[in-house]
């Protein structure tokens, strides 16, 4: 059941994904995009935790306040790297992130892993990278050294999001009221960073220009709210990166609704994912 759960989590986050893609590719500004992101998320979360009832602490503020730095943070050095350096090299390496989660699951508590379940763990994380490979390589920039620091840091950021949840989960924190913080405080972050764009647009305007954004944030929080579920009942070594598989959602999408193309080396992606998944099932 947890590797069903991890599954739908995957489609859901990249469906929110794939929503940011819409977005920005109908000329919204990508700030607005992640302003809505972060606002439907954090009200989504805020429900959730709620409802569970949970007491707010200083170490859920804390984890809250780390896992958000990983997802805003990651995002940032990110898009920094792909101004100084390749994208095609950038994209795989951060991707591997996930190599990370692993490490931490089985070295730090405990978990352990079959031949069968690792083929299959080792086929995902092989897919993982592929999907974000490009056509034509680095063209011979291997990128500075500002650009293979801001590209590291963003692969130890996404690692924090992603393996952060594992970490509380093992705390028996609430993640729903972990979440809540990691998504308000980069929202805070956002609205104070572009308060001039966001105070220039009408009130009229705002929904529309907001829209796609607080549509993907609805996705976003339900991806989540699923692979922390999914990360209480089944190993983190195999639903992260199940979970990491939304950037093949994204992929797909695109291929089906802007007729994109699929390159040879996302093909071999979906079919090691497929038997990746397969895998991981025994």
């Amino acid at each position: 059941m947890w590797l069903f759960i991890a599954v739908i989590s995957a489609v859901v986050f990249g469906l929110a994904g794939f929503g940011m893609k819409v977005g920005q590719m109908q000329g919204v500004p990508s700030s607005m995009v992640l302003i809505g992101l972060y606002l439907s998320g954090t009200l989504g979360f805020l429900l959730t935790w709620l409802g569970g009832g949970a007491a707010a602490g200083m170490l859920i503020l804390l984890a809250g306040l780390v896992i958000g730095l990983g997802s805003a943070g990651g995002n940032f050095a990110f898009m920094r790297a792909l101004e100084t350096g390749p994208a095609s090299l950038a994209s795989p390496i951060v991707n591997m992130n996930v190599v990370l989660v692993i490490l931490l699951s089985v070295l730090v508590y405990g978990e352990t892993l079959g031949w069968v379940k690792a083929a299959g763990v080792f086929c995902i994380v092989v897919a993982i990278i592929l999907i974000g490979l490009r056509p034509g390589g680095a063209g011979g920039a291997g990128g500075s050294l500002r650009w293979l620091a801001l590209v590291l840091l963003s692969t130890l950021l996404f690692a924090v999001r992603n393996g952060g949840l594992k970490v509380t989960q093992e705390m028996g924190l609430d993640n729903s009221a972990v979440l809540f913080f990691s998504y308000l405080f980069p929202l805070i972050y956002f609205i104070f960073r572009h308060r001039e764009e966001l105070s220039a647009i009408t009130p009229k305007k705002r929904l529309s220009t907001l829209g796609w954004g607080l549509a993907s944030g609805v996705g976003s929080f339900g991806g989540l709210q699923l692979y922390a579920y999914a990360l209480s009942q089944g190993p983190a070594s195999v639903i992260s990166p199940v979970f990491s598989l939304y950037g093949l959602v994204i992929v797909l999408l695109s291929v089906w609704i802007y007729k994109e193309r699929l390159t040879a080396l996302q093909s071999l992606a979906v079919a090691l994912t497929f038997a990746g998944l397969v895998l991981v099932r025994f």
